[in-house]
């Protein structure tokens, strides 16, 4: 295990041919591979969350969407106004 730096020196030093492949190697095989699998796990947990979840998002999207309104929405003609804000409106 003493060698080991030696040996990495010798592997990993600019002017050795061997430094470009694991440059590349390790730098843009890894770097991509979990760049892209970090995105591809988030939009398959995202899109599936979506998806089953389907109703119950947009039921809370659409009530705390509506709740959000101003007495704006009534000076501009907004119907079923509740409150101050809009609430299920037209």
């Amino acid at each position: 295990m003493a060698s080991l730096p030696a040996y990495l020196h010798t592997k990993l030093n600019p002017s050795s041919s061997f430094f470009f492949f694991f440059f590349f190697f390790f730098f843009f095989f890894f770097f991509f591979f979990f760049f892209f699998f970090f995105f591809f796990f988030f939009f398959f947990f995202f899109f599936f969350f979506f998806f089953y979840f389907n109703f119950n998002f947009f039921f809370y999207f659409n009530f705390f969407w509506h709740q959000g309104g101003t007495c704006q929405q009534r000076k501009l003609g907004r119907r079923g106004v509740v409150g101050n804000g809009r609430l299920f409106p037209d």
